[in-house]
């Protein structure tokens, strides 16, 4: 019979995805939602947040439950993955605070509109990738999501899925169908590669 033997509490996040690192036992929880450095929920409208959007990921012991290190700068996060061939965790985007509307400016007077000028989830986001060593954002590269048409042609896309193969290390996210990215109008599955693996 299964039993709970841990509770993990961490602010700020609203987790989602989550990676282990088999040899440390290790997790990184991807966090779904950004707040802001204030503390209060981060939307990207600029007519309602005026603060900054303080996105993070949080790493913590699989025995303990103990938060080892807040890692800024990295989110929106959703499936995540550890790749023991560099020792590194990936965690993959739903939505970004790099989104178009994170740099629109308020619209005066400020405070007055309902909505954000631009979905959150439309445009900029990325595959980040963490040292699972170090416990720190490493890089940030981006990826596209795709907002659904007004016309209901098509529905919207993220590229929230992520899986690594350790004997290449290479990364593999897939894309909703766009016409930004190079030969990607039906969808495609992007591949990336790393040549720099931990070794310590």
């Amino acid at each position: 019979t299964g039993k709970v033997t841990v509770i993990s509490t961490f602010t700020f996040c609203s987790p989602a995805g989550l990676a282990l690192n088999p040899r440390t036992q290790e997790l990184l929880a991807n966090c779904n939602t950004i707040w802001a450095a204030n503390g209060s929920l981060w939307t990207g409208n600029a007519d309602r947040n005026t603060d900054t959007a303080a996105p993070q990921l949080v790493i913590l012991s699989a025995k303990t439950g103990l938060v080892l290190a807040n890692v800024m700068g990295a989110g929106v996060g959703d499936e995540a993955w550890f790749n023991g061939g560099d020792k590194h965790y990936y965690a993959a985007s739903s939505g970004s605070n790099l989104a178009p509307n994170a740099l629109f400016p308020a619209r005066p007077p400020v405070g007055t509109a309902t909505t954000a000028p631009v979905n959150v989830s439309q445009g900029a986001a990325t595959l980040d990738v963490i040292d699972a060593l170090s416990r720190s954002l490493d890089q940030r590269v981006p990826t596209f999501n795709v907002p659904a048409d007004p016309a209901g042609s098509h529905p919207a896309g993220t590229a929230h899925s992520v899986a690594a193969f350790e004997g290449t290390n290479h990364v593999f996210v897939p894309i909703p169908a766009n016409n930004a990215v190079p030969f990607c109008l039906t969808g495609c599955v992007t591949i990336y590669g790393r040549d720099d693996p931990d070794i310590d």
